[in-house]
């Protein structure tokens, strides 16, 4: 029998650009409200404050992934994406999207080598999530048609405020 080696790495935002990350099914569904959003914000402007050993950064909570690869159509064409099942973190890795999109035009700035990463949503095919997250700062009418869309403009909007108050 083989095994996989498990490994625990400490990566930083920055190298998680063009990542790819898959979301099973059975995942909850996006669910933070204003006080997890308002908490993960204040965590990082927190940090962002205090003085910094030289290379230290921000540390997300764990994400736990597994190597994975999956097929996408596009253009009557199919393309195998390789990326990471997320297996606990979901709602941290959506927020983290979440807010590096609210502040895109500052990340461009300053991160001009840094491209978002994707997240693929297993069971919310039909509502395309994925879609709606790279384009949240541009939401349709439909943005309330699907519940996660409901709660992924939550935090958006929460940090959109802030910013633009500050």
């Amino acid at each position: 029998m083989k095994m996989n080696k498990n490994t625990i790495e400490l990566k930083n935002i920055h190298s998680m650009s063009e990542m790819n990350f898959y979301i099973p099914d059975y995942q909850r569904g996006y669910r933070w409200s204003a006080p997890e959003a308002m908490q993960m914000l204040n965590d990082f402007k927190e940090f962002c404050k205090r003085k910094k050993d030289e290379g230290e950064f921000y540390c997300l909570q764990p994400i736990v992934v597994k190597k994975k690869s999956w097929t996408k159509a596009e253009n009557n064409q199919t393309a195998t994406v390789d990326g990471y099942e997320v297996i606990d973190g979901q709602q941290r890795l959506t927020t983290l999207y979440i807010l590096l999109k609210c502040v895109e035009q500052v990340r461009e700035i300053l991160y001009d080598m840094f491209d978002m990463y994707s997240i693929k949503y297993e069971t919310r095919l039909e509502f395309d999530s994925q879609q709606f997250l790279e384009n949240i700062n541009h939401p349709t009418e439909d943005a309330n048609s699907f519940i996660d869309f409901y709660y992924t403009l939550i935090p958006q909007h929460y940090y959109k405020l802030n910013f633009l108050s500050t």
